[in-house]
């Protein structure tokens, strides 16, 4: 029997320096296809067509074996996520076509009415849940599943989130190489010398931001242990030759002793490798003040600030007078922000993606005072 898990991206471009996509593999799908590995005897590849040079020929073809079809969906893949099932169907009939990923857990309900060709579709973490899909357990006692009963729509309850994902990870054997994915376009030019490697140690974030998408994750933080982890770091740099690691963690730094007690290992075992990492920054004053410098700077000296960049991030001319008319560089906290949340959230409410009933007032989220204090111009939210 044959899994057959597939990043329905097929690219924009040739040019990897700007093509975001293929700059880091698809690690959800590397952590349940090497989760349904280790618990059955089921076949499983994972298909990342940009970064293996596979054509959306070339993919289907490989579907045709496929006993089980599990497609990626984030928000802004999703089109081609859809487009590509449909093209999955009709190529291969027989198959279990079972989508996931964060834009699945709030919109389930419209992807069924709008797709009906597929069979599931999964809703928060996707390890516990696929395995018993796998594993023939009947739909109606699976947990965090949407699908079709008939012509009814049947919405399961959501799987409680395991308290321990020490036993969640990657076998990077099943992605394609490393080398064969872009670097961190966001690191310094030095890093992205380095051999990379990407991957998740910690899930969710426990802040209550109104504007996060945050919410398959419950508002809460668990976190691979700092031992089991160091371990992991410590083997991709023996098998690999890693020299930089990007986290793609909501909040790496949710938890302060944990934090201190991987570097503490990390140092005590002798890995030596650099990272990055998401955190959740406060904004003193100094930082503020720091922003608007750069802003004033930037206005009053365009090809000194263009340089400067250009200098430090090691572009071509001819990429940063392409790229640079695209960016705005300013410092302020509007109203359209707001307008955006409440607009938003209607959306929510009418299409019955929320319990609440009331547009929230946001104003009581938002701390303006700060940029005020620097800069009052900049702040125009109206209170």
């Amino acid at each position: 029997m044959k899994l057959l898990l597939i990043n329905p991206y097929f690219g924009q471009g040739e040019n990897q320096e700007t093509e975001g996509a293929t700059h880091s593999p698809p690690l959800g799908l590397g952590f349940v296809g090497t989760y349904i590995r280790d618990n059955t005897d089921w076949e499983v590849e994972i298909v990342d067509p940009v970064p293996q040079r596979l054509t959306e020929k070339q993919v289907l073809k490989k579907v045709k074996s496929a006993d089980i079809v599990g497609l990626t969906s984030f928000a802004d893949t999703r089109f081609y996520c859809f487009e590509f099932a449909a093209k999955v169907r009709k190529q291969n009939k027989n198959c279990l076509l079972i989508v996931g990923g964060p834009y699945t857990f709030v919109m389930d309900d419209l992807i069924m009415k709008h797709y009906p060709f597929i069979d599931i579709l999964v809703r928060g973490e996707g390890e516990e849940t696929l395995l018993e899909i796998v594993n023939g357990k009947k739909r109606e006692e699976i947990l965090g599943i949407t699908y079709k009963k008939g012509k009814k729509i049947v919405r399961n309850p959501i799987r409680p989130l395991a308290p321990n994902i020490d036993k969640y990870y990657i076998d990077y054997s099943l992605l394609p190489p490393l080398d064969a994915y872009g670097k961190d376009i966001e690191a310094p030019a030095e890093f992205r010398k380095l051999k990379t490697i990407s991957t998740i140690a910690s899930r969710g974030c426990p802040f209550q931001c109104a504007y996060c998408a945050n919410v398959h994750w419950e508002r809460k933080w668990r976190a691979t242990s700092p031992e089991e982890l160091v371990r992991r770091i410590k083997g991709w740099v023996d098998e690999f030759g890693v020299e930089y690691i990007r986290f793609y963690d909501d909040l790496f730094t949710a938890n302060k002793t944990w934090v201190l007690q991987v570097c503490k290992l990390l140092k005590k075992n002798k890995v030596n490798v650099k990272f990055r990492v998401l955190v959740r920054a406060g904004t003193p004053s100094e930082v503020l003040k720091a922003l608007a410098d750069a802003e004033r700077y930037i206005i009053n000296h365009p090809e000194a600030a263009k340089a400067v960049i250009q200098k430090k991030l090691k572009y071509g001319k001819a990429y940063m007078a392409d790229v640079w008319p695209d960016y705005e560089f300013s410092l302020s906290l509007g109203q359209s922000l707001i307008t955006a949340m409440e607009d938003e959230a209607r959306w929510m409410i009418s299409n019955g993606l929320t319990t609440e009933k009331q547009v929230p007032n946001f104003l009581n989220y938002i701390y303006i005072d700060g940029l005020k204090a620097i800069r009052p111009e900049a702040v125009n939210i109206i209170r």
